[in-house]
């Protein structure tokens, strides 16, 4: 008995396996969470533009994406960091991403983050190409919850199953590395969230750090 119902399970698991990804994909509909945020035009000690335009919607490499915000943020150091917030569903690593564009990469420790109260880990990774480094740091969150990379591709599992929409956001940095200067920069990572995270709301809070 316990054999067929696991028999039973897997066949099911499998059958959500072949809907969710062996299928043609539907453009990715969500909550619509980001409509509900405001990226920060302005932070303590920074400046920033706008680079969410260099992101083309009706791209059909971008079919998991539904909406994006992205700024570019500078001090009066020189240094600078790109802020984005992605609303996907079955997210990319970036890992893919700056791959299939020459870059190696190397994983770094996670990088802690206090946020207001909300303890959570970051996943930091360095990518290089030639002489240029670019460290990325990321967070998953889903549901108001900062998960890992096996637990959201379970959620996405579950909501491709049943047809339901969550709240899904990649937050993440992007950080020009100068001079293999490493250790700078993940230090200015924790004191550029700490300066942007006091421009949002309580409800901006939970969605891009989790509650």
């Amino acid at each position: 008995m316990k054999q067929t119902r696991l028999v039973i399970a897997i066949l099911l698991v499998m059958a959500g396996i072949f809907v969710s990804y062996a299928l043609p994909k539907r453009k990715y509909k969500s909550l619509d969470i980001l409509s509900k945020v405001q990226m920060p035009v302005r932070v303590s000690g920074w400046q920033s533009r706008d680079a969410s335009q260099q992101f083309n919607p009706n791209d059909l490499r971008y079919n998991f994406i539904q909406r994006m915000l992205a700024r570019v943020y500078w001090n009066k150091y020189g240094e600078n960091v790109i802020f984005m917030i992605l609303d996907a569903g079955n997210f990319h690593n970036p890992k893919v991403c700056y791959g299939s564009a020459g870059y190696a990469f190397k994983d770094l420790p996670q990088l802690e983050f206090e946020v207001k109260g909300r303890r959570f880990k970051a996943v930091t990774v360095l990518f290089n190409k030639d002489k240029e480094q670019i460290l990325v740091v990321y967070w998953l969150v889903i549901n108001k919850k900062v998960v890992d990379w096996t637990k959201q591709k379970l959620i996405e599992l579950w909501y491709s199953l049943t047809g339901k929409r969550k709240a899904g956001l990649m937050v993440r940095l992007e950080i020009p590395v100068i001079s293999g200067r490493v250790e700078e920069e993940l230090k200015l990572a924790k004191e550029f969230i700490a300066d942007i995270a006091e421009r949002f709301s309580d409800e901006e809070l939970e969605y891009v750090f989790g509650s």
